[in-house]
């Protein structure tokens, strides 16, 4: 099965009737927990005795388990495409082009490179997409960069928020390039095994067999990056990193199973005493008192009954994002409004917040923005930004000369100086946009008694 992962097209996919047969057709004992692992890996299986949807009528593994951005998209980035760049350019070209870049604000800056990195993190993977592409052009072979793009494209394609079919068309498309142009990876000796670092000539890649499952999923369940596995995530933190904390580091296995026992024993004990407890104390209550207590007096502004209320406790966001233009435009029709105004709008499409951090004696310049303003190092860079500023604020830095920096430091970026192209965004390219270096044309006055340190934007 394997080796089947680095076809250019889907496989079937391993369905609810198929796995389930294949389960039953295992006649190992569960409780022989290694014999069990043995039998179940001859049909690629995980070792799961019960699956949790076994029992759901109409629901089928392949459906709701959609891809996932981390491990399918931005852990692939990391484990592969890198690695494929390092091998292609150098190592140390390649941390040399890093290091040389300008730091922007909302983006991690790896001043020693990336090829002795240790722990990365999902944002610190999605920060490299954003350079990747225009740090590789003109030092590795066209056809490596091809691929290289490619891919990079399908993953930015896949994380719309909005997916029509000619969205998808662009996906398919952006795959099939990368299937066209991937013998150049191999031909350029950057495909290697991890252990042997030899050039490999196969493509046995499970996560390029997953790639394949985008659209099929997109027409399932709609834009994938609604569906979060952040639960889930956080749970390897709660039952496998804190219990391995509390082991002697041998043999974790058995430590950890006993250590999720304990605690599962004891928070069953918390809950059972605190039941008891609770009912004693409203029996008691009940027996003392003397007065006639309508039961169904509620909280009028709360109603405990109403599903939706219950709904909003648990879903509703618990961060807001402070909307800029509706203050703005409170601020200029309040006549009692302090003048100058922290918070004016420029043009029709940015909003702009002028604030004071304390901590650090400075004034902090906040824009709003309604895809107008978007930090970039290349095409990539603005469309990973343009998510963000749909969900609130683009940081930029907007450093004036200082005794720390002679030339001050000052982030690039896009503006929109045509309303109308927004709509056309990303077909009409640049139109409609200028490419600047932004720099702060006014001098805030600080407080009585108070020095400016520096400025900066947000």
């Amino acid at each position: 099965m394997y080796k089947e992962f680095g076809d250019a097209f889907r496989h079937p996919p391993r369905t609810a009737k198929s796995t389930l047969e294949q389960l039953a057709s295992i006649t190992c004992d569960p409780l022989n927990v290694e014999g069990y692992f043995n039998e179940c890996s001859l049909f690629r299986l995980s070792g799961v005795f019960l699956p949790f949807w076994r029992n759901w009528p109409l629901a089928d593994p392949s459906w709701f388990l959609t891809p996932k951005a981390l491990h399918h998209w931005h852990r692939e980035f990391y484990d592969h495409n890198v690695k494929w760049c390092l091998r292609a350019i150098g190592a140390q070209e390649l941390d040399f082009h890093f290091s040389a870049l300008q730091q922007l604000t909302m983006f991690r800056h790896f001043k020693d490179g990336i090829s002795n990195l240790k722990q990365v993190t999902g944002r610190a993977q999605r920060d490299m997409q954003c350079y990747m592409v225009a740090l590789i052009a003109d030092a590795a072979p066209p056809g490596f960069i091809i691929a290289v793009r490619a891919l990079m494209d399908f993953r930015y394609l896949s994380q719309a928020t909005m997916i029509d079919e000619l969205h998808c068309r662009l996906i398919l498309d952006a795959l099939k390039q990368f299937h066209d142009h991937k013998h150049e990876v191999i031909a350029c000796g950057a495909c290697r095994g991890m252990k042997s670092n030899s050039i490999l000539d196969n493509w046995y890649i499970p996560k390029l067999e997953l790639m394949q499952s985008v659209v099929p999923s997109v027409h399932q369940v709609g834009s994938l990056v609604q569906w979060s596995v952040d639960t889930t995530e956080h749970a390897h933190i709660t039952l496998i990193k804190d219990p391995a904390d509390s082991t002697n580091h041998n043999n974790y296995d058995v430590q950890i199973c006993q250590f999720l026992d304990q605690n599962e024993k004891c928070r069953n004990f918390r809950i059972t005493t605190s039941i008891i407890t609770q009912s004693r104390s409203h029996q008691q209550d009940a027996a003392s008192s003397t007065i006639d207590v309508d039961s169904d007096i509620r909280d009028p502004g709360v109603d405990e009954a109403d599903p939706q209320t219950a709904a909003d406790d648990l879903w509703e966001p618990r961060h807001t994002v402070t909307d800029f233009f509706k203050m703005a435009q409170q601020v200029s029709s309040d006549i009692k409004a302090a003048k100058p105004p922290h918070t004016f709008l420029v043009g029709t499409s940015t909003a702009i917040h002028l604030i004071l951090t304390l901590p650090y004696n400075a004034y902090r310049l906040t824009l709003s923005l309604k895809n107008s303003l978007c930090p970039t190092c290349g095409e990539y860079l603005l469309t990973t930004l343009n998510k963000r500023v749909a969900q609130g604020l683009v940081q930029m830095n907007v450093s004036p000369p200082s005794a720390t920096g002679k030339y001050g430091h000052y982030d690039t970026a896009i503006f929109t100086v045509d309303d109308t192209k927004l709509n056309q965004w990303p077909a009409s390219g640049l139109k409609g946009h200028t490419v600047v270096e932004v720099h702060l044309v006014m001098q805030p006055l600080p407080p009585q008694g108070k020095t400016t340190l520096g400025l900066h934007t947000s």
